[in-house]
């Protein structure tokens, strides 16, 4: 009788067990989907609440699941805010700075270039003026200037120094060239013409 007993009470504390361990089982898939149902409205707490920072409290989630989003929502508001202004907008400054100075290139580059150009014209306007004089020194040095005048006045010069040697002919001109907004430069050459010597 004792394997009996002992038989129907293996079978019966079997059946216990069994139905112990499917209690178990049961009581943790209702905190496993409990909990899962806390996550989801955590998450839904976290999506209303967005950028803006703002956690929703939800019924159902508590109030550690909206503790919990409202954190997660600041994390993300900080995190996208130190990004704007830590970083962006550098581009744009760098790209205005980088403009400037090409700018500044190019207006030095025009100018330079503007005054090489009014030396040559003002060497043309001199060398011209000296052939003019030296042609007419033979009415005299006051006639000779006079027209190596008349000649630098058509090419936009003005005579400084008109100086006879014998006969050769000494000629300076000059000529103001506007450089920037506010400021003049005067260019100058000088010539020399006269017979060939031989």
């Amino acid at each position: 009788m004792n394997d009996i007993t002992s038989i129907v009470g293996g079978v019966v504390g079997d059946s216990v067990d069994r139905s112990g361990v499917a209690a178990a089982d049961a009581e943790v898939d209702a905190e496993a989907e409990v909990e899962a149902e806390v996550d989801a409205d955590a998450d839904a707490v976290a999506a209303a609440a967005g950028v803006a920072g703002v956690a929703v409290a939800v019924a159902v989630a508590g109030v550690d699941a909206a503790a919990d989003a409202a954190q997660h929502a600041r994390r993300r508001f900080t995190a996208r805010a130190w990004a704007v202004s830590g970083e962006d907008g550098v581009a744009t400054v760098f790209v205005c700075l980088g403009l400037v100075a090409l700018i500044a290139a190019t207006l030095t580059i025009g100018n330079v270039g503007t005054v090489v150009v009014a030396r040559h014209r003002s060497q043309a306007a001199a060398d011209l003026a000296a052939l003019t004089a030296a042609g007419a020194l033979v009415d005299g040095v006051e006639i000779a200037c006079a027209e190596a005048e008349q000649v630098a006045l058509r090419m936009q010069t003005r005579i400084k120094v008109c100086e006879a040697t014998e006969w050769d002919v000494t000629v300076t001109v000059e000529r103001n060239i506007p450089i920037g907004l506010y400021s003049d430069r005067v260019v100058r050459a000088v010539a020399r013409a006269g017979p060939a010597e031989e």
